[in-house]
């Protein structure tokens, strides 16, 4: 299973950590394969991307930054790893957004992907500048019903398909997501599960459950738990701790800061 977790040319001695950021609420385990899936899942007709994601106010940009445990440096546990940044109108829908990774090469946060959404005939479009190797990739939306969404997203650099299926609760949140990648034939090479657990009363959750399934079928499952904290004048969450548990391994903690602009 580890060859698939370096596809999109990132190599894991060059990044400080896999980052966490673009889909909201919960860590993805192989979050870089899709960078913005995040603005899909939350397209509803009665909801906009703000809702959809639970936050509150007229939120203008959202920018998040992503830490993760580093063994290797006790007295600075929580290194930071990347973020990303939500620009949305005045409707509450994101527009655009950049994300960046932080290098072990040189230390700096260095921008990876640029994003940019539209509408083509009542459906919405993704397009993402991918500054790894100088390609644009596309990710297009298809809707099921009112509550499954799926996306098809292409990779240049990889050379790879990915599909996406989003299963969404009536508030317009999230509740299940279900990534398959291909890259040749039929068969995925690669599956990831997210399932949510424990709505809070303030409308996000309390954890989630990821499984990933590998060609040979050899599944990892990992359960995470989320801590909020630093919540804003807006009740958005300035802080949310990621404790993330697998079988036969000690406990991992991941953590995303917040910082919100409004209108």
């Amino acid at each position: 299973m580890e060859e698939y977790k370096e596809i999109m040319l990132l190599k894991k001695d060059q990044i400080e950590s896999g980052y966490s950021g673009a889909i909201k609420r919960m860590p993805l385990k192989l979050n870089y394969l899709l960078p913005l899936l995040f603005s899909f899942c939350h397209a509803q007709k009665t909801y906009n991307d703000l809702q959809g994601a639970g936050y509150k106010g007229n939120v203008k940009t959202i920018t998040i930054y992503s830490y993760s445990e580093d063994s290797a440096s006790v007295a600075d546990r929580l290194r930071l790893t990347g973020k990303v940044v939500f620009y949305y109108n005045r409707v509450g829908n994101v527009d655009s957004s950049s994300q960046y990774l932080k290098w072990r090469a040189n230390g700096k946060l260095e921008k990876l992907y640029d994003t940019y959404i539209s509408f083509q005939r009542g459906k919405r479009l993704e397009v993402t500048h991918n500054y790894l190797c100088d390609e644009t990739d596309t990710t297009k939306q298809i809707l099921i019903n009112d509550s499954i969404y799926k996306t098809s997203s292409t990779k240049k650099c990889s050379k790879q398909m990915i599909i996406t299926e989003c299963n969404i609760d009536g508030e317009g949140k999230l509740k299940r997501i279900k990534m398959s990648v291909f890259e040749k034939g039929t068969c995925p090479v690669l599956t990831q599960t997210t399932e949510y657990y424990g709505k809070r009363s303030d409308g996000f959750y309390s954890g989630c459950i990821v499984t990933i399934t590998d060609k040979l079928d050899k599944n990892e499952k990992t359960i995470f738990h989320s801590t909020y904290a630093d919540f804003d004048k807006h009740r958005n969450p300035g802080k949310i701790i990621y404790t993330g548990t697998s079988k036969g391994e000690p406990p991992k903690q991941t953590m995303e800061i917040y910082e919100y602009q409004y209108y």
